[in-house]
């Protein structure tokens, strides 16, 4: 909680196939409540953004999702928390990709 800005966003893409919040989740408070932690499990997009189990409470089970979590972080604190657990845009993700214009 300390290291979220007031007006922090959390944006997640589950893509219909993973859970995921469907709209942002807005503030502090409520980013801090969104009951999910992240256990690192590597680097990607050359170290910016983090490859990680996400571990998400369910009423009845405890499930592990694989996501790519990015964050922004402006003044110290994280203004922004991305969040892409849709299996279909995680396929690819220790393959080398080649960027051009």
């Amino acid at each position: 909680m300390q290291v979220l800005a007031p007006d922090v966003v959390f944006i997640a893409d589950g893509g219909g196939l993973a859970p995921a919040a469907r709209i942002p989740v807005q503030g502090a408070d409520r980013v801090g409540k969104f009951n999910c932690t992240s256990e690192p499990e590597g680097d990607c997009n050359g170290g910016g953004d983090h490859l990680a189990q996400r571990r998400t409470r369910c009423p009845n089970r405890d499930r592990r999702q694989l996501a790519v979590i990015s964050l922004v972080v402006e003044d110290g604190l994280v203004t922004q928390i991305f969040a892409v657990a849709n299996p279909r845009k995680l396929t690819r993700l220790s393959e080398p990709a080649e960027l051009a214009r």
